[in-house]
């Protein structure tokens, strides 16, 4: 793969990934009674919100944000789609897949601290991205926190050798 996305010194790492590369014996590791859904209801969005909301304290507009374009959009007719991470009936993850420009691309992956190290993180990653892979994709890109960078490595992502700012857009009206 090329690169021709300028560096920076300081931001997040842009990472990417062969999905094909992917090993589905990730999603055996999480307890048995943990399972991936998209969201498909009003409910479910609540419990997404939740999950961000609870991960991500001090960006409280991620949560509202992704909450209300989806609504606008029309839940399960979005052009993006939203994942929830349950652990029996508790939602304790979320990822966000979108798709473009020939690659599918992750956002707000999130895992409650109370049950990381258990095979969530990288379960709730790559088992929308294989659906995806079923699909004909082959790509996926993420931008890292510094405490999901080793987790993605872990599972096949690649830093690109990137970092990218992030900055937050709100409406002023």
């Amino acid at each position: 793969l090329r690169y021709d996305v300028p560096a920076v010194a300081q931001g997040s790492p842009v990472m990417v990934a062969d999905i094909r590369q992917f090993d589905p014996a990730i999603l055996q590791r999480p307890p048995q009674e943990f399972r991936v859904t998209e969201v498909a209801s009003e409910a479910d969005l609540t419990a997404f919100a939740q999950v961000v909301e609870a991960v991500y304290p001090g960006q409280p507009e991620a949560a509202q944000g992704w909450s209300d374009a989806t609504r606008y959009a029309g839940i399960g007719s979005a052009p993006w789609k939203l994942h929830i991470g349950w652990l029996g009936d508790e939602a304790v993850a979320t990822n966000i897949v979108v798709e473009g420009g020939g690659i599918v691309s992750l956002w707000v992956i999130a895992t409650m601290p109370h049950v990381r190290r258990k095979g969530i993180g990288s379960a709730i990653t790559i088992a929308p991205l294989l659906d995806w892979q079923a699909k004909g994709y082959q790509y996926a890109g993420l931008f890292a926190s510094p405490e999901g960078a080793p987790v993605y490595e872990r599972i096949g992502f690649q830093h690109t050798g990137t970092r990218i700012n992030r900055y937050l857009w709100r409406n002023q009206g």
